[in-house]
């Protein structure tokens, strides 16, 4: 190995060593409840990506004959009242659950993390305006307004992301903006701004990356309550259509039987809590690591 070669790696591992996020997320994983939080978090996401694999039937198929069974070597988990396997239907509710978690929180996160960088940057009439929209969009509480969004646009998974990620704008927003006006007076902002740096630039090169710890601590947040969120308006029964399943239909559809069937509520249950209880463990432990005075 020539030196030219030994100083750029050394170079390229002295960069990657000293990166805050690398560093936060070796912090995160050294902790036994973020090692679990990641662990749990892995074999659930690769339980709902391998689904078709996993699922030893179609979740919507029908079987006569096989109502309410219990966990057998056919059926770990037992079958539902319509004698539909409860293990598969469990693994693609998972995969519904992530998809609204995920896919939503990073678009209604990223929507209010623009408008709250944008709103603290210029601030003013501007400023003013966005605020008050967010205002107006934080006082209702998120139940009763994902309620009334899936009632006007009609159930499905696409109309609670929506509803989700509308609910999620407000928050992010107060959060960006709270670290812009933290971060905008600060001398490396008007360093830039003396070497001529445009507002983009400032925006999303320099404050944005400062910004970034307590908006991915939000968002592991959110990712845990959009879930609950979505079990719950499937649990009313204005979420997902049948027969497509979802955590919170399956816990809706075993009300009537879980007296005499204690299995058909069991595992799905598990499942959501084993979610819930990841997404906030690794949320407080994102906190931790990358907060000073949280890991003092």
């Amino acid at each position: 190995m020539t030196a030219r070669t030994m100083e750029f790696t050394a170079a390229g591992h002295d960069r990657w060593s000293h990166n805050p996020y690398l560093q936060a997320l070796r912090r995160t994983v050294r902790r036994p409840l973020g090692l679990i939080s990641v662990i749990v978090l892995g074999g659930l996401i690769l339980a709902a990506v391998t689904a078709p694999l996993i699922a030893p039937a179609s979740p919507t198929v029908q079987v006569r004959g096989a109502e309410l069974q219990g966990p057998s070597v056919s059926h770990p988990f037992g079958t539902d009242e319509l004698g539909r396997d409860l293990l598969s239907r469990t693994v693609y509710g998972l995969r519904v659950s992530l998809v609204a978690g995920v896919l939503a929180v990073a678009a209604g996160g990223a929507a209010g993390a623009l408008l709250g960088l944008v709103s603290g940057y210029w601030g003013g009439a501007l400023d003013a305006l966005i605020m008050r929209i967010v205002d107006g969009l934080i006082a209702f509480p998120a139940i009763l307004f994902g309620i009334a969004l899936v009632a006007v646009f009609g159930p499905g998974l696409g109309n609670i992301m929506i509803a989700i990620a509308i609910i999620q704008v407000p928050i992010f927003a107060r959060i960006a903006r709270a670290a812009m006006l933290q971060e905008k007076n600060k001398e490396y902002v008007q360093a830039a701004e003396a070497l001529g740096a445009g507002s983009g630039r400032i925006i999303f090169g320099h404050i944005m990356i400062n910004a970034l710890p307590p908006l991915l601590v939000q968002m592991a947040l959110a990712m845990g309550f959009s879930v609950l969120l979505e079990a719950s308006l499937s649990f009313l029964g204005i979420g997902i259509r049948p027969p497509n399943p979802s955590l919170g239909s399956i816990l809706d559809g075993s009300r009537r039987f879980m007296r005499d069937h204690v299995y058909y509520p069991l595992m799905p249950g598990a499942i959501l809590t084993m979610l819930l209880l990841g997404l906030n463990s690794m949320a407080d432990t994102l906190n931790e690591a990358l907060n000073p005075r949280a890991r003092k």
